[in-house]
């Protein structure tokens, strides 16, 4: 007897994942998400793409691709995740058309709260800052973009890169960490 009441628990819990995007998006993720080559990042184009705030046309995503807070991710045409992505979209992320993320990227639209020194910061709860992606951005390998970022049209951002909270110029090319403005694509 108390086989069945663990399975219908078991069961219920189940049912209870499935009944929110998150929860469909990692059940689907897990069966999906390493699927390799051409027919893998597909699927997840296809079927991850669609639990997004915004689905874009033609979403590649990669092997690997972790994404919290699904419900507030919004992408346009023809983005690209690349491998061992991280989004943490609860704050709500905003990936404008031709946009590409490189392999080992991590976005954060989130904070802890920290002003209070006599309660621990893991009781504050949370800051949500959105995170703006702007058409055609490269994003290179192993960046960390940081909640409040705003990238412009056209920025490319360096492999290893932290990008604070602030608005960058289109166009620009950032390195470093912090990330600083070294040049910009304009009047090449």
């Amino acid at each position: 007897m108390a086989f069945f009441k663990r399975m219908f628990n078991l069961l219920k819990l189940f049912s209870w994942d499935f009944s929110w995007r998150q929860g469909r998006y990692e059940y689907l993720n897990w069966v999906i998400g390493t699927i390799p080559g051409h027919l893998g990042i597909d699927l997840r184009g296809m079927l991850i793409n669609n639990l997004f705030k915004q689905p874009g046309e033609n979403v590649s995503i990669f092997p690997g691709v972790k994404i919290r807070g699904i419900h507030n991710l919004s992408v346009g045409k023809n983005v690209v995740l690349g491998e061992d992505v991280f989004l943490n979209a609860n704050g709500g992320i905003f990936i404008d058309d031709e946009a590409g993320i490189g392999p080992g990227t991590k976005i954060w639209s989130v904070n802890h709260i920290f002003s209070d020194i006599n309660v621990p910061v893991v009781e504050q709860g949370y800051e949500d800052k959105a995170v703006r992606i702007g058409k055609g951005v490269w994003i290179a390998a192993n960046c960390t973009i940081l909640p409040g970022a705003e990238l412009g049209e056209g920025v490319i951002i360096s492999a290893g890169s932290v990008v604070g909270g602030k608005k960058v110029k289109p166009f620009s090319v950032l390195a470093g960490n912090p990330a600083r403005i070294i040049g910009s694509r304009v009047n090449h």
